[in-house]
């Protein structure tokens, strides 16, 4: 079970079992039981992550990632959140999701489908199921809240402390530990695999791309910086969301095919292997590679190529072997009969 608790209104951990705890940043990252958690600052969003509805999960991060750069908080969330649930049509099966943040009188939370908030108010439990609502669940907490636990999709995220209501602050510098479920089969550890790249750092000392318009972390203006561009260690840089549903993080180059073991960069411990299982990817079919700031991905000469969709566009590019292409937010990239989705809550 992953255990996010609130240790202030500050920082938050992420535990496995009686493990010892270390931050999670904020960001995008994959859970046990295909689940993908966001979360910046005070606002927390976290959804399944299943076969057909990466738009959906896209437009919840991008959600999510907005609401942070401004000032409304909480309820700002709550209401994109249900506006987004609310537009999908009637037929259509929108991912189970939970989402809460602090508002200035309390603590608004929603919650969708197959979900369940577990909120504890003056010593009693107070349980928000989203099968209760035929849209969504949509309440604000005015009483101070003591923990919050999160069930979405059968991933138990166990009980988030809460202190009392507080003004939105930016976390402290954190220490990225990569959640369960994510594709890559090494034990490589964030820490360990830190690639130090030149950046810029906010009003709040927070660790930036040079060409951000906005802290990716507490949402400020940029032209609030005056700060010369210094070295520092990259942080993720977003999630691939598989068609089945599976999230891999973005922490180091990735080769992807029907069997990646096989490349040089796998077997040099320069790369993790993501596999395909689809007779008509290649063994080796491409890599997703990190430079600086940028996510790229390269066609490894496979048989039947490898095409991306760029956000916004309905028409598809196929890449020339061996050529670099940057993958932008919100991308698509299709690998034989398989495809994967690229999204990332950094804002240019």
């Amino acid at each position: 079970m992953a255990v996010l608790r609130r240790e202030n209104s500050m920082s938050t951990v992420l535990e496995n079992g009686p493990q010892p705890a270390a931050t999670v940043p904020d960001g995008v990252h994959p859970l046990r039981g295909n689940a993908v958690l966001a979360r910046y600052g005070d606002l927390t969003l976290v959804c399944e992550a299943v076969p057909g509805r990466q738009h959906r999960i896209g437009a919840l991060l991008d959600a999510v990632a907005e609401v942070a750069a401004g000032e409304a908080g909480g309820r700002r969330l709550s209401h994109q959140v249900a506006g987004l649930v609310s537009s999908a049509g009637p037929d259509e099966d929108f991912p189970a999701l939970c989402a809460f943040g602090p508002t200035r009188d309390g603590m608004a939370v929603v919650v969708h489908g197959g979900a369940e908030l577990i909120v504890t108010v003056n010593g009693e439990q107070v349980h928000l199921d989203g099968r209760d609502a035929v849209t969504v669940l949509d309440r604000v907490i005015t009483d101070p809240v003591e923990a919050v636990q999160a069930v979405v999709g059968g991933t138990d995220l166990g009980p988030v402390e809460e202190a009392p209501s507080v003004p939105r602050e930016a976390p402290g510098e954190a220490t990225p530990e990569p959640a369960d479920g994510a594709i890559p089969t090494g034990e490589t550890t964030a820490e360990e695999t830190a690639t130090r790249v030149p950046g810029v750092q906010c009003a709040r000392n927070h660790f930036n791309d040079p060409a951000v318009s906005y802290c990716s972390v507490c949402g400020i203006s940029m032209a609030q910086s005056r700060r010369a561009p210094d070295w520092g260690p990259r942080p993720q840089l977003g999630v691939l969301v598989l068609d089945d549903g599976t999230t891999v993080p973005l922490l180091r180059d990735l080769v992807i095919g029907r069997m990646p073991e096989a490349d040089d960069a796998v077997a040099a411990g320069e790369a993790e292997p993501v596999t395909l299982a689809d007779p008509l990817v290649s063994r080796r079919h491409a890599r997703i590679a990190l430079r600086e700031w940028q996510v790229v991905v390269t066609d490894l000469g496979s048989a039947n190529g490898t095409f991306v969709l760029a956000r916004d566009s309905a028409t598809w590019t196929r890449l020339e072997p061996g050529a670099e292409t940057v993958l932008e937010p919100g991308s698509t990239v299709a690998a034989g009969m398989r495809q994967f989705h690229y999204y990332s809550h950094r804002h240019r």
